[in-house]
């Protein structure tokens, strides 16, 4: 592949990781490109975050998929990212987009689903970790781009284990998405 990759970011809540992708391909403008953001929440959080860095913001109440794809395709997007984005995705989003890649908060293919950090910090574990997968029609089953753990230490709140988990989100989106650049590129 040749040239920018143009990523689409659906995102439903504070907006840390679509900022963080967006900051990242800043960086990196030969590269990617986030001219857009969706939510399906009017009031997101994500909403001013990212027009704040001067990146397009739609509201899809309800996620409505083909308004979705609509706005996706007016943007020339080619990847979504889904960060945060509290809703499952069906058929006609998946269909239209090859790639769609999906941050979640534990070792898959432990906790998937809601309250992952709650979950694993309850279970008691040594260790949870972070997953970057590519999206399907499951519920965090597709198949796992790259994925690390960080310790549950025994001093941990819940609130501290988050941070920690928090912290190598921003460290993994990245990474996932040059080992998709790298991984399309050799195609």
């Amino acid at each position: 592949m040749q040239g920018v990759l143009d990523i689409g970011i659906l995102a439903s809540g504070e907006g840390t990781n679509a900022e963080n992708i967006i900051l990242f391909a800043a960086k990196n403008p030969d590269s990617f490109r986030v001219p857009v953001v969706i939510t399906n929440r009017p009031g997101a959080p994500v909403l001013g975050k990212v027009q704040a860095l001067g990146v397009a913001a739609h509201v899809v109440e309800g996620g409505d998929e083909k308004k979705i794809t609509t706005i996706l395709n007016d943007h020339g997007v080619k990847v979504v990212c889904l960060a945060g984005y509290m809703k499952l995705l069906s058929g006609t989003v998946l269909k239209k987009f090859e790639t769609i890649l999906n941050i979640h908060p534990s070792w898959l293919p432990e906790f998937p689903g809601l309250r992952a950090y709650e979950r694993a910090f309850a279970s008691g574990l040594e260790y949870s970790g972070i997953t970057v997968h590519f999206v399907d029609e499951g519920i965090d089953t597709g198949p796992i781009l790259v994925q690390e753990k960080f310790p549950r230490c025994p001093e941990d709140t819940l609130e501290s284990f988050r941070q920690r988990g928090q912290a190598l989100e921003r460290i993994l989106y990245p990474r996932a998405l040059n080992l998709l650049r790298k991984k399309v590129c050799e195609d």
